[in-house]
Parts: C-alpha cells; sequence; structure tokens
C-alpha cells in the first residue's frame, strides 16, 4: 500500500504507522491496522456507467503497475489450486440443512443443486490451468464492488486490503469484473479493454480472466456453504449475498 503511495496512486489509503513505526498490531483477537478515511461512495450499482467501469480496471491496472516492481516470479496460478481445494471441501462438509430456518434452508437447496450441476464443468476448466506457469505478484483477491469508491465517474478509494496474496492479476480482474457486471454480461468484454488499454504490467489471457470469473462464482457459493456448515445463524446480509452469486452462477 506504501509503496502505491508513494508512486501517486492516491485511491489507496495512507497507512499510519504506531509509535514504534510498526503498520500492523497483533492481538488476541486477530491482526489491526490503522489506514486513512478514503473519500466516495461505492456506488457502481446505482449507476453502472461505462466511465466507471473503465475507471475500476484502470485503478487495477495501475496497482498492478507498481506490485509487479516490487515483487513478481512465475508460478502455477495459485488460485487455481486454491478453488480446486474449495471443490473438495465442499463435497466433504456437505451441511445438515435441518440445523437452519426455513427461509435460509431453501436457499442452501438451492446452492447445492447449482453446485452439483456446475461444480464438474468448474473443476475441467480450472484443471486445464492447473499446471500453467504465470506471472505473479501482490494482489488484491478480493476487490469487488463494495471496495471500490467513487466520487462522479473517478475512483477515489480502492479499499480493504486484508485479502491480499500473491496470484495472478488475472484473479482480480476476475473477480472485479463477475460482481460489477457478471461473468456472462456482454460489458465483461468492455471491463476486459479497458483494463488491456491501460497498459498492465504483463498480458493477462482473457480465458484466464473468463475461467476466474465464472468458477469464481461457483466457488463463492461453495465458501458460504462450507462456512455455514456447523449451522452457524445466516444473516439478511449472509442471505443476500448468496443469492446474488447464485443468480451468477445460474446466468453462467
Amino acid at each position: 500500500m506504501t509503496a502505491a503511495r508513494t508512486t501517486g496512486v492516491g485511491y489507496v489509503p495512507a497507512v499510519v504507522p504506531t509509535n514504534s513505526g510498526d503498520t500492523v498490531v497483533i492481538t488476541s483477537s486477530g491482526i489491526a491496522e490503522v489506514v486513512a478515511w478514503m473519500p466516495g461512495v461505492a456506488d457502481f450499482n446505482a449507476s453502472p456507467t461505462p466511465a466507471k467501469l473503465a475507471a475500476a480496471c484502470t485503478a487495477l491496472a495501475d496497482l498492478h503497475r507498481v506490485w509487479h516492481s516490487v515483487e513478481r516470479h512465475t508460478a502455477p496460478c495459485p488460485v487455481v489450486q486454491r478453488r480446486l481445494n474449495l471443490l473438495t471441501d465442499w463435497e466433504r462438509f456437505r451441511p445438515a440443512l435441518d440445523r437452519f430456518d426455513a427461509e435460509s434452508r431453501a436457499l442452501l437447496r438451492t446452492a447445492a443443486d447449482v453446485l452439483n450441476a456446475r461444480l464438474p464443468d468448474c473443476r475441467r476448466s480450472l484443471t486445464a490451468w492447473s499446471a500453467t506457469p504465470v506471472v505473479v505478484f501482490p494482489c488484491l483477491c478480493d476487490v469487488w464492488h463494495d471496495h471500490v469508491l467513487f466520487a462522479g465517474d473517478r475512483v477515489s478509494g480502492v479499499i480493504d486490503y486484508s485479502a491480499m496474496k500473491i496470484d495472478s492479476p488475472a484473479v482480480d480482474l476476475a473477480r472485479l469484473l463477475a460482481d460489477l457486471v457478471g461473468p456472462s454480461s456482454e460489458r465483461f468484454a468492455e471491463g476486459l479493454a479497458a483494463y488491456h488499454a491501460a497498459s498492465p504490467p504483463v498480458p493477462v489471457p482473457d480465458e484466464l480472466v473468463r475461467v476466474l470469473a465464472y468458477t469464481g462464482v461457483v466457488c463463492g457459493v461453495a465458501n458460504w456453504v462450507v462456512r455455514l456448515s456447523d449451522g452457524s445463524p445466516t444473516s439478511a446480509r449472509v442471505r443476500s449475498r448468496l443469492r446474488k452469486l447464485l443468480q451468477s452462477a445460474e446466468s453462467g
């Protein structure tokens, strides 16, 4: 984040160090940091203009250029193996639906049906890329609608860096476009074109982006099902998120 700020990427929050100069604090409840509050609002869904879509993809290319210069190497795409592992987890930890209320049971039953139908194709698509070497470097890995703030059609903030990993930039582009416009939307190609036009640091295969976009939606469904496998209560926000993922998965 500091590398991005020092190269002029102003929509990355400034990190506030402690008195000792550290940028994180480890506590009994986890790891904490303090960053500057960013202006703007996550309003792409309310006003999904072509200019906003292009601005979001351009911002992503800007970040990738910075982080590619910080650390990079070549390896099989890490997110592909994570998703293959998740699909295995789904098969092992299918929840007992009788633990849930009626609304959640119906939603999880639909999720199970979607996963049963889509899982074989997802596994084939991911396996096809599992041994292909790609350039990897620090990536956001969880950039979606609520993490991209706008002031008008301009990106004013990209927030929440807690999921960052060394991975292919394709995972960020796929995650962003799948959430903003859907993996099967005609506007998906517009986002790809805007990213490529912004001179990213390495070529990102469109085919890999599309595979990661679609499997990301399906794996998102699987992830929520696995997380709920212990019978934890489902909030309205969780149910809303799961419904959106199911809509995208069913239309893909």
